[in-house]
């Protein structure tokens, strides 16, 4: 029997019985409870509790869906949650999920990625134990693919939030949805989509974010950063996991009210971005100025040095004096 499948199964829940493991994998209780011993003998702390069935102790630091629960006060987000040691990317999976008919709300979440992405198809970093890992799945009502980036950078607005409240660090938005604390990034987003004639049927927004370790490549040094650097102390990663959902919760509802006037001016308040001088590196050229607005659908408004305004919806922009940026 895979010994990997069981523990797979005792991360992804607190409590455990030997009949559900028995049934969900196809084999014996007997099966089950020899594969447990072979566990414990291997130093996993596998507990038996009465009535409830097996728990396995979390290490330190884990980001079990137990953890992340434990505190957690939504009706939705964070629901479910399918938790993995690795992954190739969170994203993947969830589309896989949002394909498969996963509910409104789900979590994935995993230790490492192998083959993490941020924008522009760009690479992620994402070792065991250095950051969180995640993408959660939301389906939102009547939206219109075009309206869909309004999400991530609700998204932006939520863990921004979410990490000041766990590590006390003042922290900033660079567009559409880097997050910046003392000048260096910490966090980036990846937002992808399924539509269909009547709008939006499902967004996977995947986040991923730094919170030890400073062992980024040299060409990243100036540019990246740790949570639990720049906060100096250890940040528990579960909490933030936890904070993030009760933040996007509340203001994902609160979009579904109101829109998202409220939202943007959010976004606004922390945004690194405006006022300030930009290069802006996008499909039709490059353009230096000043951003002076985000508009109602994420747009970048720059006013060029020649006093035209451009309006950029996609585009890789550097703000001077954040992130290496001179």
């Amino acid at each position: 029997m895979n010994k990997d499948r069981i523990l797979q199964l005792l991360k992804n829940e607190e409590y455990v019985s030997g009949e559900w493991m028995s049934e969900k994998l196809g084999v014996t209780r007997a099966a089950i409870w020899k594969a447990v011993d072979a566990l414990r003998k291997e130093g996993h702390d596998i507990r038996s509790v009465k009535k409830r069935g097996y728990h396995l102790e979390p290490p330190q630091d884990a980001l079990w869906p137990a953890c992340i629960r434990k505190g957690l006060n939504t009706q939705w987000c964070g629901v479910e949650i399918e938790y993995h040691d690795q992954l190739e990317s969170t994203n993947t999976r969830c589309k896989d999920l949002a394909r498969e008919g996963g509910v409104h709300g789900t979590l994935v979440i995993s230790e490492e990625q192998t083959m993490g992405r941020g924008r522009l198809n760009r690479g992620w970093i994402s070792r065991p134990g250095r950051g969180i890992w995640m993408t959660l799945l939301v389906r939102p009502r009547g939206m219109m693919p075009e309206r869909a980036p309004a999400l991530v950078l609700l998204a932006a607005v939520a863990t921004a939030m979410a990490c000041e409240r766990v590590s006390g660090v003042e922290v900033m938005i660079k567009w559409p949805n880097d997050l910046v604390a003392q000048g260096k990034k910490i966090c980036g987003m990846l937002l992808e989509m399924g539509a269909g004639m009547d709008g939006v049927e499902w967004a996977v927004i995947g986040i991923g974010i730094n919170i030890k370790g400073n062992d980024f490549p040299e060409e990243l040094q100036d540019k990246a950063g740790d949570l639990a650097g720049i906060a100096g102390r250890e940040i528990e990663r579960a909490a933030l996991a936890r904070e993030f959902l009760c933040q996007f919760e509340r203001l994902y509802n609160q979009y579904c009210l109101g829109g998202m006037s409220a939202i943007y001016t959010l976004y606004r308040n922390r945004s690194i971005t405006l006022g300030r001088q930009v290069r802006a590196i996008c499909p039709d050229g490059e353009y230096l100025g000043v951003a002076q607005d985000i508009d109602e659908d994420g747009t970048l408004i720059l006013e060029t040095q020649d006093g035209e305004r451009i309006r950029l919806r996609v585009g890789d922009v550097s703000v001077r004096g954040v992130m290496g940026y001179v």
